[in-house]
């Protein structure tokens, strides 16, 4: 499953909508990444974003945003969220389950997401779980559990009714 990063914007920032089930995953190059991230970048330029310092949403924005975004670090999350919500900053990078604890909060009532799904390159490929290198028959169980449940959609399912969001990776 993928615990995807997403920007949150202050709602009263004027930048052009965006599609809200975009994606992008930076493993790949596509037109289609490139066109969606060069968007992202022009709509949000000249605003103040945070990110949590040492994370890989801050290499990512340092990365793609360079000087076209004021980067704030932060130490840690609740930080960055108290800084949004005072209107000190004008956006954030984070992962989705952070965001939406924060959202439903009282506190995040004047933010709101913004623009794609952002996975892969920096982010890596997703979450996993280790298992020993000499238990090869319960890595076979789990990867056919995993497969099983995706194909079916009871994975989807349960994404939606624990975070909210189809999280699963396609």
């Amino acid at each position: 499953a993928l615990t995807s990063n997403y920007f949150v914007i202050r709602k009263e920032l004027d930048v052009p909508v965006m599609d809200a089930d975009s994606k992008i995953d930076l493993s790949r190059n596509d037109d289609e990444t490139k066109q969606i991230l060069a968007s992202l970048i022009s709509n949000l330029k000249g605003h103040s974003i945070g990110v949590q310092r040492s994370t890989n949403a801050e290499a990512f924005i340092r990365e793609y945003f360079g000087d076209s975004v004021e980067i704030r670090s932060y130490d840690n999350q609740d930080n960055l969220n108290l800084d949004l919500a005072s209107g000190r900053i004008d956006g954030g990078l984070a992962d989705y389950s952070v965001w939406k604890t924060f959202l439903a909060s009282g506190q995040g009532a004047t933010g709101a997401f913004y623009g794609p799904r952002i996975s892969g390159g920096v982010f890596g490929p997703g979450v996993g779980i280790g298992l020993r290198k000499q238990d090869v028959d319960l890595v076979a169980i789990f990867n056919d559990a995993i497969d099983s449940v995706s194909a079916d959609g009871t994975l989807a399912e349960l994404s939606l009714k624990w975070f909210g969001a189809d999280l699963v990776s396609r």
